[in-house]
Formats: structure tokens, C-alpha cells, sequence
């Protein structure tokens, strides 16, 4: 029930960005942690990108990284492996409480 895009790199990333703004953005960290950490950052200083969460998921579980991750500017951080259920659910709560955010 969603529209997902998907991107290789920050520059497509952006790219795609300006003709479908996204609420929220899922980053695969595990090839290389500190690429995905440099385009969380680069990301979030996109100002079209400023009300879009960002979900690092990767299998380093270790709480630097997680604190790693969030001081790039995460939002979130799932460990691998990903269960689909608990994700199907963490995305149902995150568009609900984000459209209880909106103000009319």
C-alpha cells in the first residue's frame, strides 16, 4: 500500500526527491557503515528532505553504531535480521503518528 522508489546513491537519492518527496526513507547500512552514515548527513541538509524520517537498517548491532547512526541523523535503527511483521508495524505507526502531527 505504499509507493516506494529506490536509489543507489545520494545523487539519485535526490534526484528522485524532487519529483516525489518521501516521508520516510529505509538505508541499507551493512555493505559500508560509514557510506550509508555520510548520506544520512548528506541527505538530511536536503531541505526538500526535512520532514522525511530515515531508518538505518543494518546488522552491526552494537550500541556505538546505533549511536553512530543516530547522531548522522537517524531517526530510527533496525537491526538485521529485519522481521517483516515488526517492520510492516513500525511503518503503520510511523504514518500515523506523523499525520497525527499535521496541523490543519
Amino acid at each position: 500500500d505504499y509507493d516506494v522508489a529506490e536509489a543507489d546513491e545520494v545523487g539519485q537519492a535526490i534526484s528522485l526527491s524532487e519529483f516525489k518527496t518521501p516521508d520516510l526513507i529505509l538505508m541499507d547500512g551493512e555493505i559500508d557503515l560509514r557510506e550509508s552514515l555520510r548520506m544520512i548527513t548528506a541527505l538530511k541538509d536536503y531541505s526538500s528532505l526535512d520532514d522525511c524520517g530515515f531508518v538505518l537498517i543494518s546488522g552491526h548491532a552494537q550500541d556505538n553504531v546505533r549511536e553512530k547512526a543516530l547522531l548522522a541523523g537517524a531517526n530510527y535503527f533496525l537491526v538485521k535480521p529485519v522481521d517483516f511483521e515488526l517492520l510492516k508495524q513500525f511503518v503503520q505507526k510511523y504514518f500515523k503518528e506523523k499525520s497525527l502531527a499535521v496541523a490543519y
